[in-house]
């Protein structure tokens, strides 16, 4: 006759049953959770690989202690997981302590990270310095007389630089920063000065014929006495600028930003002024011709000079 279990032993199953179901689900957790941990330190070390490879300096080596960092806190976290207790009994110090490790040190790896990225910005700038440095000192080394014409020098930075006499004709400074830079005398025929932070500089006696200066910035900047001959001055910003004796026949000044500034003397036949706000200019003794296109609505003082054919 088959023996009917006692109720004990029913209950004793039972428990043992749910214990096991709970040991099977944990298991397929730590299974699960290794899986996605396994994808994420994977993906962390090709993507510290990429950055490290196309980093330099200070970002290379804080990218390299960070991504140290991630893997040793996602090795302590896992490692702290796989030994976490069954249920209904208590983390000991050491589970603690490795989950505590690993969370510190994920959050360094991301602090370190930080730090790289604002060490490698100024690394960058520390780069750009030097390059200007190397470019001025080329520039300063023209004692002999040689030539940059058609130099490519777009974008770089000659803030307050002393290029007095240079001869730069055909050069490439399209966007450079040339914030009062000293220009005088220098020999910029047909250079492309386009977009050009030419703000305080000193551009007086300068040869800027056929220039490109569209767009450029020459807010408060010397271009007394300059050659400015068919010029490209198209929607330029020349406000508060000292243009007083410049030569400007033919010089395209469509949309210019002219307020206040000084044209006496300045030589305006046949140039193109259209658009331009000459709010508050000084035209006095300018000379203008038949061909010169003022703005819409715009009185030609009495100061200013008609050059008859």
């Amino acid at each position: 006759m088959r023996k009917v279990p006692e109720p004990d032993e029913l209950s004793s199953g039972a428990t043992l049953s749910r214990v096991s179901q709970r040991s099977r689900r944990q298991r397929l957790a730590e299974r699960l959770f290794g899986g996605v941990a396994l994808v994420v330190v994977v993906a962390v070390v090709v993507g510290f690989g990429v950055y490290v490879v196309n980093a330099d300096g200070a970002a290379r080596i804080s990218a390299l202690f960070a991504g140290g960092l991630v893997l040793l806190g996602v090795w302590l976290l896992l490692w702290s997981y796989i030994r976490r207790p069954p249920p209904g009994q208590t983390d000991d110090f050491l589970d603690k302590f490795l989950a505590g490790a690993g969370q510190a040190l994920l959050l360094g790896a991301v602090l370190s990270f930080g730090f790289g990225v604002v060490g490698e910005q100024l690394d960058a700038e520390r780069a750009a310095v030097n390059r200007r440095r190397d470019l001025a000192g080329q520039l300063r080394s023209d004692a002999g007389g040689k030539s940059f014409a058609g130099i490519d020098l777009r974008g770089e930075s000659f803030f307050g630089l002393n290029l007095t006499g240079f001869d730069l004709h055909r050069a490439n400074l399209a966007d450079a920063d040339l914030t009062g830079a000293n220009l005088s005398n220098a020999i910029l025929v047909t250079a492309d000065l386009s977009g050009a932070e030419l703000s305080e500089a000193n551009l007086s006696n300068a040869n800027l014929s056929n220039a490109n200066l569209s767009g450029a910035d020459l807010s408060e900047a010397d271009l007394s006495n300059a050659n400015l001959v068919i010029a490209d001055l198209s929607n330029a910003e020349l406000s508060d600028a000292d243009l007083s004796g410049t030569d400007l026949v033919i010089a395209d000044l469509s949309n210019a930003e002219l307020f206040n500034a000084d044209l006496s003397g300045a030589d305006l036949s046949g140039a193109d002024l259209s658009g331009a706000n000459l709010t508050d200019a000084n035209l006095t003794n300018a000379l203008y011709d038949r061909g010169t296109v003022w703005p819409d609505g715009f009185d030609i003082p009495s100061t200013a000079d008609l050059v008859e054919d």
